[in-house]
């Protein structure tokens, strides 16, 4: 489920499991929906089989990445550890390939019909 706030921050909730979640900004949603072509090559290298290990920041400790073996693509907030490492928290969601293509469709729409983000 994809929610916009007042504030235009975009949630994207799982359905079943309110607790898993991705929160973006309308800064950090613009800046996906301008990588979604390449994150796209990378989703589609990965259903052909093809051996990914893809991480993108997209700002404020999110992340969105896919790892080879992993069918899904997973957007998730990440911390640094005592010794500078990139961790991931709890604090995420996992999408399949069919919704992060609905995810695609439903930005494209958002970016085209809200005058905000336009602006952003």
């Amino acid at each position: 489920m994809l929610t916009i706030d007042s504030d235009y921050d975009i949630i994207i909730t799982d359905i079943k499991d309110n607790l898993k979640e991705a929160f973006f900004t309308g800064k950090r949603f613009t800046f996906l929906t301008m990588k979604m072509e390449n994150i796209n090559r990378s989703v589609s290298k990965a259903v052909d089989g093809k051996r990914i290990d893809t991480k993108l920041h997209t700002g404020g400790a999110w992340y969105i990445s896919l790892t080879h073996g992993i069918r899904c693509l997973d957007i998730r907030k990440f911390f640094k550890d005592a010794q500078g490492n990139i961790k991931p928290t709890k604090r995420g969601i996992s999408l399949s390939y069919s919704e992060w293509n609905t995810l695609m469709n439903v930005a494209a729409r958002i970016q085209s019909e809200l005058d905000a983000f336009k602006a952003i």
